[in-house]
């Protein structure tokens, strides 16, 4: 069986040393919320069947080459695009058209779908402020002002969501855009947390724990004296200096002293 080549994939000069892989889990959070936002104001509010399919961040390589509306936010501009078809079949749900306006998309833009696409751009713009600033740990409103007619420039991060819609069948992408700048926030906020590697060191006498054993006294008595031991006998034994081990090795020799009550060790001397 003859393998087939792989594809070499481009390496973007642009994203060495960034965090790129955390773009994966920032789209998964963008896609619960485009999934809640569209079940609220589309299919709950005119029993529409939108759907989500895919949500992916890259770059944007290339100049914008369709409509394109950008939004001032707290986090920088955001731009917003929405294919026509998906445009025009919630025009057909908000205002009753006839379905064919669907699948007629030659006809010039109206002032109503304008003002449709800036409220849609509104929204959405609004919930990716919203989870920016969630992100950041900020709180502030995510109200935007009127939009202005600007393409993003290329090198823009995209996000690109797949919509569909089962009952006229539409397909199409909605697209939102942030800056640099914003992106490098994002692998801030979802970056694990690291120590502090400007910490003090803790000292090495801090650090390492040993575990001290004193071995009291040793008496060596005939096996037969021990046998004919009975209850109330004494041993006579005099405390000398005490063997003080690690792991039963011994580490110092010290003397044993009575302190309020308390056994101590004190008088310490090197082992030879």
């Amino acid at each position: 069986m003859r393998a087939t080549p792989q594809q070499n994939s481009t390496l973007d000069p642009r994203t060495l040393g960034r965090p790129v892989h955390l773009l994966g889990k920032f789209a998964a959070l963008l896609r619960h919320d485009l999934a809640e936002r569209l079940r609220a104001a589309l299919n709950r509010r005119y029993r529409a069947h939108f759907e989500i399919s895919e949500v992916a961040v890259a770059r944007l390589d290339e100049a914008a080459d369709t409509h394109w509306l950008s939004y001032d936010s707290p986090f920088g501009p955001i731009g917003f695009s929405l294919d026509r078809a998906l445009l025009l079949c919630v025009l057909d749900y908000r205002y009753g058209t006839a379905a064919g306006t669907v699948k007629d998309a030659e006809h010039a833009e109206t002032t109503t779908e304008e003002r449709l696409v800036e409220m849609l751009g509104r929204q959405f713009a609004s919930m990716l402020v919203e989870r920016l600033a969630s992100l950041a740990a900020l709180a502030g409103s995510s109200d935007l002002a009127a939009p202005r007619r600007a393409a993003p420039p290329a090198g823009a991060w995209t996000i690109s969501a797949q919509l569909a819609e089962r009952r006229h069948d539409v397909r199409g992408m909605l697209r939102l855009t942030v800056d640099d700048g914003t992106i490098e926030r994002v692998f801030r906020a979802l970056a694990p947390a690291r120590a502090d590697s400007f910490a003090a060191p803790v000292p090495l006498g801090a650090a390492l724990q040993l575990d001290l054993r004193a071995r009291l006294l040793e008496v060596q008595m005939p096996l037969g004296t021990l046998l004919d031991a009975r209850i109330g006998d004494v041993i006579p034994v005099a405390l000398g200096p005490t063997a003080v081990l690690v792991d039963d090795a011994p580490l110092f020799y010290a003397d044993v002293a009575e302190h309020k009550g308390q056994l101590c060790l004190t008088s310490f001397q090197d082992v030879d």
